[in-house]
């Protein structure tokens, strides 16, 4: 019977494993470990790396004289990534989106 790791311990692993180039099951075959097992942690950790944390900070709009067009697109930057999206664009779907393409 193996014992029990914890999720940190399944981290550490599952870090491993990323920096290595093996398979699933040469990687898991050469540490003893249930492939099945260890592919549930793969995905879960994964899984649970995507959801990204959303920080709302407070930002000063002055006021514009220029006419405004509410359908108009919204230019979005953060560090390398822009985006255009219309104005009434979900803020999370944006802030989601946003991480997802930091990661590629």
């Amino acid at each position: 019977m193996h014992a029990r790791r914890s999720r940190s311990e399944w981290q550490t692993i599952v870090r491993e494993f990323e920096r290595s180039d093996e398979s699933h099951a040469a990687f898991c075959g050469a540490r003893g470990l249930n492939v099945g097992s260890f592919r549930g942690w793969l995905y879960r950790l994964r899984r649970d790396s995507r959801a990204p944390e959303v920080e709302l900070v407070a930002v000063d709009v002055a006021p514009s004289r220029a006419p405004v067009d509410a359908s108009a697109p919204v230019l979005v930057r953060w560090a390398d990534v822009e985006i255009c999206v219309t104005p009434a664009t979900d803020a999370t779907y944006v802030a989601r989106l946003v991480a997802e393409l930091r990661r590629c």
